[in-house]
């Protein structure tokens, strides 16, 4: 995982190269540079965990040619509708719940369960490292009061957090504040 403090993400390291989630805005190009300071490899794919400019406003320091984005349609839909040349549009999108990809013989799930934070809000799932990206979900250690102004749906929300239970990972990484969770955090 990768934090600014403020806002959290994080990325993994296959064989040719780095998948990142999120580029935040927050982070802008200390992304990058703590990506170099644990490989050399260069980023291939760009995951979008959901359209708010919090969290991929520096996706255009990221985006180079060859960049696979990767996003629900949900989001491309709306970031094209935004029309913000920070947030490139994603050139590989899927719709319905769940969509695996196999890059470098890492799998990674992406799972939309539903509206209960933005259209097209994912859980991103790395089944061999345990590890889930669950961004805006919750904020460890933080009564989820905050992200309720957020939900459209506020049941939804909730059943997100159950819905995250359901996984089987270690540690799950949120989208704010610089903890990273566990499965008795989101308990």
């Amino acid at each position: 995982g990768i934090t600014s403090g403020g806002v959290n993400t994080m990325f993994l390291v296959t064989k040719k190269g780095v998948v990142v989630v999120d580029a935040p805005m927050g982070l802008g190009e200390k992304l990058l540079t703590g990506i170099e300071e644990v490989t050399p490899k260069p980023v291939t794919h760009l995951i979008y965990s959901h359209a708010h400019a919090d969290h991929i406003a520096a996706a255009h320091l990221v985006a180079r040619d060859g960049l696979k984005i990767v996003a629900h349609e949900f989001t491309a839909q709306f970031l094209k509708e935004a029309q913000d040349s920070r947030r490139p549009l994603p050139n590989e999108t899927f719709n319905g719940t769940s969509a695996e990809l196999k890059i470098d013989g890492e799998r990674i799930i992406l799972d939309y369960p539903g509206d209960w934070h933005q259209p097209g809000n994912l859980f991103i799932h790395f089944p061999e490292q345990k590890v889930l990206t669950a961004i805006d979900t919750f904020t460890v250690r933080n009564a989820p009061f905050a992200r309720l102004l957020f939900s459209p749906r506020v049941p939804a929300y909730f059943d997100a957090m159950d819905q995250m239970l359901e996984y089987d990972f270690e540690t799950v990484v949120s989208g704010h504040l610089s903890l990273f969770g566990t499965p008795e955090d989101v308990q």
